[in-house]
């Protein structure tokens, strides 16, 4: 189980990611040790749409790649964030 402590957005020029592009700190726990990453949300022009890429640290994407079902979660809690919607924390993620 990963719980996902706090997810907040960082501004200025320390993200690292491109001008504009919106990146996101995440604290999460997993297996009791508390571990921080960036994810970054890459608008991308798909034909007439929008669709949006999210860029995860390594580490991140290595823990998400070790469990799918966890990893679709906590993708759309990052889409909800990107869209505005509101996210009560902590959220446990089981899979």
């Amino acid at each position: 189980m990963i719980s996902v402590k706090k997810i907040s957005p960082l501004t200025g020029d320390d993200t690292g990611a491109a001008s504009g592009t919106p990146t996101f700190i995440v604290e999460l726990i997993d297996d009791g040790e508390l571990k921080t990453f960036q994810v970054r949300v890459e608008p991308i022009e798909v034909g007439e749409q929008t669709i949006e890429r999210i860029d995860c640290d390594k580490g991140l994407t290595r823990l998400l790649h070790t469990r799918p079902g966890i990893a679709q979660s906590f993708f759309r809690i990052i889409g909800n964030l990107y869209h505005g919607k509101p996210t009560q924390f902590p959220v446990e993620l089981v899979g």
